[in-house]
């Protein structure tokens, strides 16, 4: 054939194949349309769902959106709801593109123009609040090679964003944003108590029973530190690098997550050497990820999970973005599979509920927000606001709850983590530092991190948050490569906040030399390792009891609380991650404390904790800085206790704090006193006494009530005047043992103090003051507190220790 026919042949086959493509469209939005017309039979009609973005715009990917279904329908509803989508769009002169209908949450990723959701939006107009969280420098990351130096966040106190779209069975609609790495050190020598005999270090395990999914940059498995140990799956779902001067340098592109692999599981670097990575690709080469990649690969390991499953199993996220509901949700589901779900707190000096997928521990402990409040109350962009009423999301079980009531506990939530340096302070980057506040489960300590490069096959590589830290980095790191011949050290920064020493070994193996023991590793993956070696001791552990483990064994008391802004200092946990030398199954009473967001400001506010649902409420106590509350009620609400505090009449807010323990034979109830009581009480014959609640329905609480022992040795008896209600905890006898434990103020003492003993759990915590001014109880680790404002005094505290009789 001619070259001029061949040419003209191939232009009509062009002409053709796209108008079948235009015809196949048009048939699409036909049907689309037609099913619009006609709904489901009994389907309701629904107000506008509500929309959800980040509140930096720089950390939005405007144009793709996520759009999540509500209860009552599956896979078809989805797929329905996206071509009446296209079909509502197409009528206006708009194109979509259809690009993921998901299996892990009833939801399905849509490509457009942000004109449809005006276009398409519901009869109600106005401005609502994103669900974003907070920000960094748009388009950096702190801690990660060539990214630029995060800025701090700022907040504002709403969006003005179109509504979003009115279609049938949509719960919300949340546009797509960018999630970035985090690279904050970690000490790996202080979470292993030293051994007499030698000074390197030595875990209980190796963690071999645990696969680990490490949802990362690309990763160079030919490193000799972790050949062998990483399996790269073809899974990759990444945005595309900013800049269009942009190179690709396979080792750049491979840094973060080859570092992090060799954390995990590396031959001399790694926490848990015997743990099995898998690696999928969900940043790019500058460290940038999407919500939607993060959730795809959610999905991914889910399928992988159905078709091949393996428990334990860890799923490590060491990277934050802006708050993200479906984020939040997507971790949700995959906890409730029985995935152990390990992410960063991030890396902005702020709130840890306000960044996901940090903020998904969040929903376990209730409060008057789904998010989180800023400290007065004021519901901001990323901290609270109005929100469609509670519904259940397709199939799933999973319940997004409005931000104006207490959302239910799910018996799900990640574990996440903060940062301490060197110095077993919280970690701080230039201006910025760790994440902190009640969505921080525990902190893991480090200065420097050290791991595998992906410069070479054999090089080692330490990464610090500042340039400032350069310094540091070489005097200590120095001391652990200064006896190996042929190991030289190069110290380069890699732009701002971010320093790399490099240590290239010329030897075929770098076992004993460019590792020293009590290196220091970086996180979350040291976390993750310490998990991993806790299942493989006890594979059957529950996430709740996991985390009651971590923190039992973390390090108490050893971070400056002054580091944090004031109120966010009794709330964020003071425990650096740690590990004993010998683990194991037993029957030891755990316990912790979950503190709620702040109530509002009103005469009736009030704030709500729980549990876990694979926890048992022990205790509730109640905490106000102004002294003036109502005191706090324990009660049963859709079969799970919960803690309720009240703020009283000119009240500044309340805390509800909720004593949250993991016993497996625990079949506890609430009693509650009758109006003309004295209290309320348990069976002394088959019950003990864990925990007393007082709650004044009209004045703030003064002389409220206390723990008394009953006929036996334990306390058995909440006493209280007749004005006042009280809750008391009963759980089994045959169990438990308690006892009461008190101390008296010896004059004027704003906070008083009494300690479990050794072996004992707290369980209940109380203040007693015959005077008003006191600002409640609390619990920290063992150690119940009671304060008084400026000018008051705390008369007595009182705690309730308990243990196994076994």
């Amino acid at each position: 054939m001619a070259p001029r026919a061949l040419a003209l042949a191939l232009v009509l086959a062009l002409v053709l194949a796209r108008a079948a493509a235009e015809l196949a469209e048009e048939l699409v939005l036909a049907l689309g349309a037609a099913e619009e017309e006609a709904p489901a039979g009994g389907a309701a009609p629904s107000g506008p769902a509500a929309f959800h973005r980040a509140a930096k715009a720089s950390w939005r990917l405007p144009g793709r959106y996520l759009v999540v279904l509500r209860a009552g329908g599956g896979r078809a509803e989805v797929r329905g709801a996206a071509r009446r989508l296209q079909a509502r769009a197409a009528r206006r002169g708009y194109l979509t593109e259809l690009l993921h209908v998901f299996h892990l949450l009833p939801a399905f990723l849509v490509k457009m123009s942000s004109d449809v959701l005006d276009t398409v939006r519901g009869a109600r107009d106005g401005p609502q609040r994103g669900g974003g969280g907070l920000w960094g420098a748009g388009g950096g990351s702190p801690g990660l090679g060539g990214g630029t130096e995060a800025l701090p966040p700022r907040r504002a106190p709403g969006l003005s964003s179109p509504q979003a779209l009115k279609l049938p069975h949509v719960e919300y609609v949340e546009e797509d944003a960018y999630v970035f790495a985090q690279s904050i050190p970690w000490n790996l020598g202080r979470i292993v108590p030293p051994q007499p005999s030698s000074g390197a270090y030595s875990p209980p395990n190796k963690g071999d029973l645990v696969e680990i999914y490490l949802l990362d940059t690309s990763v160079q498995s030919t490193h000799r530190e972790i050949e062998g140990r990483v399996l790269v799956t073809d899974f990759e779902s990444v945005p595309e690098e900013d800049g269009t001067r942009f190179h690709r340098q396979a080792s750049k592109c491979d840094s973060h997550g080859t570092h992090m692999a060799g954390v995990l599981s590396g031959r001399d670097a790694g926490v848990a050497t015997g743990a099995n990575i898998r690696s999928l690709r969900v940043l790019n080469c500058q460290g940038k990820g999407t919500l939607s990649g993060t959730l795809i690969g959610l999905e991914f390991i889910k399928a992988t999970l159905e078709a091949r499953p393996h428990a334990p199993l860890v799923v490590l996220l060491p990277f934050a973005g802006a708050y993200s509901r479906v984020l939040n949700a997507g971790c949700r589901r995959m906890v409730q599979m029985g995935v152990v779900v390990v992410t960063a707190a991030g890396n902005y000096k702020d709130d840890a509920c306000l960044y996901s997928p940090a903020s998904e521990p969040e929903v376990r402990a209730g409060g008057n927000s789904l998010g989180c409040e800023d400290v007065g109350g004021r519901a901001a962009t990323s901290l609270g606001s109005s929100a469609p009423a509670p519904s259940r999301l397709s199939g799933l079980g999973l319940r997004i709850v409005s931000r104006s009531r207490p959302p239910p506990s799910p018996p799900w939530q990640v574990i996440t983590v903060g940062a301490t340096n060197s110095e077993d302070q919280p970690a701080s980057i230039g201006t910025l530092g760790t994440n902190f506040g009640r969505c921080v489960d525990l902190f893991a300590p480090g200065d420097d991190i050290i791991g595998a490069s992906s410069d070479c096959s054999t090089c080692f590589t330490t990464q610090s948050g500042t340039s400032q830290a350069a310094a540091h980095v070489a005097g200590e790191l120095g001391c652990g490569v200064a006896g190996r011949a042929g190991s030289p050290l190069a110290l380069s920064g890699a732009g701002a906040g971010h320093v790399s020493l490099q240590l290239r070994c010329s030897g075929q193996s770098c076992v004993g030399g460019c590792v020293a023991p009590g290196s220091h590793r970086g996180p979350p993956g040291l976390l993750a390792g310490i998990a991993a070696m806790l299942l493989s001791a006890e594979p059957q552990l529950s996430l709740a009891e996991l985390r009651q483990r971590l923190l039992h064994f973390a390090t108490k008391n050893v971070m400056d609380m002054a580091w944090f802004p004031e109120e966010q200092r009794l709330q964020t946990p003071n425990s650096v991650a740690g590990l004993p030398t010998r683990l194991g199954a037993d029957e030891q009473l755990y316990c912790r404390s979950v503190w709620s967001a702040r109530s509002g400001l009103t005469r009736h506010a009030t704030a709500v904790a729980r549990c876990a649902s694979a926890e048992e409420m022990l205790s509730c106590s109640s905490f106000s800085r102004s002294g003036r509350r109502l005191g706090e009620h324990m009660e049963d609400k859709d079969g799970q206790k919960q803690c309720v505090a009240h703020n009283a009449f000119r009240g500044q807010g309340v805390y509800a704090i909720a004593r949250c323990c993991t016993w497996p034979r625990a079949e506890c109830r609430i009693n509650a006193s009758s109006p003309a009581a004295e209290g309320a009480g348990c069976s002394p014959r088959d019950h003990v006494l864990t925990g007393c609640s007082f709650h004044s329905p009209t004045a703030a609480l003064g002389d409220s009530g206390r723990p008394v022992v009953g006929p036996g040795s334990g306390p058995s008896h909440c006493a209280v005047r007749t004005e006042v209600m009280a809750h008391a905890l009963c759980c089994p006898a045959a169990g438990l043992e308690c006892r009461v434990k008190e101390h008296m103020s010896l004059g004027s003492a704003e906070k008083v103090t009494v300690s479990c003993d050794d072996g004992w759990t707290l369980t209940g915590c109380n203040a007693h003051s015959q005077s008003p001014g006191t600002m409640g109880a609390y619990a920290v680790d063992d150690t119940c507190v009671a304060a008084s404002i400026p000018g008051s005094s705390t008369a007595a505290v009182i705690a309730i220790c308990c243990r196994s009789r076994q």
